[in-house]
């Protein structure tokens, strides 16, 4: 690497006493010319930089299957929570048609209530649908 010192450009860093003193240690210890260990370090200083700021834990690949799995998993969690919602809605309306049957409400008035309803449900955003609330949040 000292052929190599002689083709680099030439900087002027300022550092502190205690550094500089650090420095020589090391280069010494390490049996190597400073501008090495400064070398080092900044090479160092730099691959630091590039991956707490830009690179990135996991390969695009990986992820691309995680992000499928992921969304496979989401997808299929919301079928069968809309299909244990339209169950519970079917239920609930075999009810509300057997109570107003033994309370004699004619089938406009049940209509009509129904209508309030999805009414009330569209004016106070109230989401049924897994995959809708999980995009309203």
């Amino acid at each position: 690497m000292k052929g190599v010192e002689s083709i680099m450009p030439q900087k002027l860093v300022r550092i502190s006493d205690g550094l500089a003193a650090d420095m020589k240690a090391i280069a010494a210890e390490r049996n190597m010319s400073e501008t090495q260990v400064v070398n080092e370090a900044l090479a160092l200083l730099r691959d630091y930089h590039y991956t707490k700021h830009k690179a990135l834990f996991l390969n695009e690949e990986l992820l691309s299957v995680l992000r499928a799995s992921y969304k496979m998993a989401e997808n299929t969690i919301n079928n069968k929570t809309n299909k244990v919602l339209s169950e519970v809605a079917i239920q609930t309306c075999i009810q509300n048609q057997i109570l107003a049957n033994s309370l004699e409400v004619s089938q406009s008035d049940l209509n009509r209530y129904r209508l309030r309803a999805v009414e009330f449900l569209k004016d106070s955003q109230r989401v049924w649908r897994m995959d809708e609330l999980a995009d309203s949040e």
